[in-house]
């Protein structure tokens, strides 16, 4: 007979699973591109392979900006959402801006007899502007909902949060215990 204390979630078995699985996946993969790189194979020759590791210092002969907009607009621009704040009670107006930057991004390429660093905005999450705050609220932090009808537009409530799958799963990983080592 188990004691339910020691009982192990279905859930955080697959979880463990799964990391497992990805762990040999980058093993795999990083043992590929040595053997690839080693053979001096026409992929490792591709001026976008990376080793995942750059041994620094190195020279950059060149510094390239991406093209890639800092706004994609494209969640639906204008569309009015209900934003709650993470932390507050109080679900507010706002507006879809689309999706903004919050960062930027470099990534290194060798080209024969140059190197290259392209830098670029990243980081993409929706923004709305919220009235109420008097400034732009992003997805990742808060809670919101495009509004469709008139039904929509209600307070964003703790149990609506709750329900959320990985809300759940946050919590059930926290009440988990301890693997042992």
């Amino acid at each position: 007979m188990t004691n339910d204390i020691f009982t192990r979630d279905p859930f955080c078995d697959r979880v463990y699973e799964l990391d497992g699985k990805i762990r040999d996946l980058l093993k795999e993969r990083r043992e590929f591109i040595a053997a690839e790189v080693a053979a001096g194979t026409e992929g490792a020759a591709s001026p976008w392979f990376a080793l995942g590791e750059i041994t620094c210092p190195i020279q950059v002969d060149e510094i390239l900006f991406s093209e890639r907009s800092f706004l994609e607009p494209g969640r639906k621009l204008g569309r009015w959402v209900s934003v709650r704040v993470a932390g507050e009670k109080e679900t507010r107006l706002g507006v879809m801006i689309g999706e903004i930057a919050m960062g930027a991004l470099a990534r290194f390429k060798r080209l024969p007899g140059a190197n290259v660093i392209e830098i670029g905005p990243g980081l993409h999450n929706p923004a709305m502007w919220v009235p109420g705050l008097g400034r732009v609220v992003f997805g990742c932090e808060s809670w919101w909902g495009a509004i469709k009808s008139p039904e929509d537009l209600r307070q964003i409530t703790d149990t609506d949060i709750e329900s959320v799958w990985y809300v759940q799963a946050l919590k059930s990983l926290e009440a988990a215990p301890e693997p042992d080592k």
